[in-house]
């Protein structure tokens, strides 16, 4: 499944910097590595090795998480939410919504 999403100037520059050093490949993805592109469990092993650098436990699936979050706090409508996140029920994105009204 294909989605498109916002992208800031920061993000932008970073894609670029990366495809600028990345090898040459016949692959149609952003992240590739020594065998090809990289798969879910691979990405869960960059993230922890980064997070055990800095005494933090990271993985794809909280970093999903925290930006659902930071969005609903940004007071981004639910809908979009639940575009970028590929949600096909509004009610699985309303899971972040109930999260604000403990914290805040």
């Amino acid at each position: 499944m294909n989605r498109t999403l916002p992208l800031n100037k920061d993000v932008l520059k970073a894609i670029k910097d990366y495809l600028a050093i990345r090898p040459a490949s016949d692959i149609d993805l952003l992240l590739i590595g020594q065998r090809g592109a990289l798969k879910r469990n691979a990405i869960n092993l960059i993230l922890k090795k980064y997070g055990q650098r800095v005494v933090v436990e990271v993985s794809a699936h909280m970093c999903r998480h925290s930006l659902s979050y930071n969005i609903v706090k940004q007071n981004v409508p639910i809908a979009t939410i639940q575009q970028i996140l590929g949600h096909d029920f509004i009610q699985t994105t309303n899971i972040y919504t109930p999260q604000l009204s403990k914290i805040s």
